[in-house]
């Protein structure tokens, strides 16, 4: 029979067990989403990076207006840049930075009656030109003020959708503030941390024959556009094997 002391050292160590997996459980999540959030971005070789840095991911934007009572679309938006070109000039005293042109993917997700509603689609071709603020190249962190100043695209003849069109910035009335922070990493990297508070303006007119048949409407609202660059290889493989070992022991 275990003697109180062996029991004792038996539960001291499941406690410790127990309060390590919790750690590792929460670290993990904090890890996943400081990589969904944030990246390291290499210097442009004058002591600051390229603006735009790559992708944004905005989650929760919606379409409301023309829809069935207590209805909703769910969006979630990824602007992608095809390349960029920045200039001299804009009313924040530093660069334009013309996006070349971007891709909006979309993810849509009915609600209510909409309920099982679901689609992907890809707005190519998609008219963006942000602002920023001066900065001073070498020094650390760079704050950079930023304007969404005018984002819009469209598609047509969609099976759902006869027309599906964006359009956000303060140039369309729609005032779309950002701000970028460098930190200087070292090594020629910088880690970048930037978001755009975006007005838009999504109208739509459902296809005869779709889910959206005989709806249209226009909603207006403002959602967060945060750079969200994808995780390195090496990440995602220590994250998923992490989490693999999350799933056995904080499974039990």
């Amino acid at each position: 029979m275990a003697s109180s002391t062996d029991r004792k050292l038996v539960r001291g160590s499941l406690v410790v067990r127990s309060a390590l997996w919790i750690g590792v459980c929460a670290g993990i999540a904090l890890a996943a989403t400081a990589a969904q959030a944030t990246g390291v971005v290499p210097d442009n070789g004058s002591g600051t990076i390229a603006l735009p840095p790559g992708d944004y991911q905005a989650v929760a934007s919606v379409i409301t207006d023309g829809l069935p009572l207590g209805a909703s679309i769910d969006v979630t938006a990824w602007l992608k840049p095809t390349g960029a070109v920045e200039a001299a000039g804009g009313l924040l005293g530093g660069n334009v930075e013309t996006w070349n042109p971007a891709v909006l993917d979309l993810e849509l997700t009915g609600t209510g009656v909409l309920a099982g509603f679901t689609r992907s689609i890809s707005v190519t071709g998609v008219f963006v030109e942000t602002q920023s603020g001066p900065r001073t190249p070498g020094t650390s962190p760079q704050n950079i003020a930023q304007d969404m100043a005018m984002m819009q695209g469209q598609v047509t003849g969609d099976p759902d959708f006869d027309l599906l069109r964006i359009t956000a910035g303060t140039g369309f009335g729609m005032p779309s503030p950002g701000q970028t922070t460098l930190t200087d990493l070292g090594g020629g990297n910088w880690f970048v941390d930037s978001f755009f508070d975006i007005n838009y303006r999504i109208d739509f007119v459902g296809a005869p024959g779709g889910a959206l048949a005989g709806m249209s409407g226009s909603t207006t609202a403002t959602d967060r556009y945060t750079f969200v660059p994808e995780p390195p290889a090496t990440a995602l493989g220590a994250i998923a094997l992490a989490s693999l070992l999350v799933r056995r022991r904080c499974g039990r």
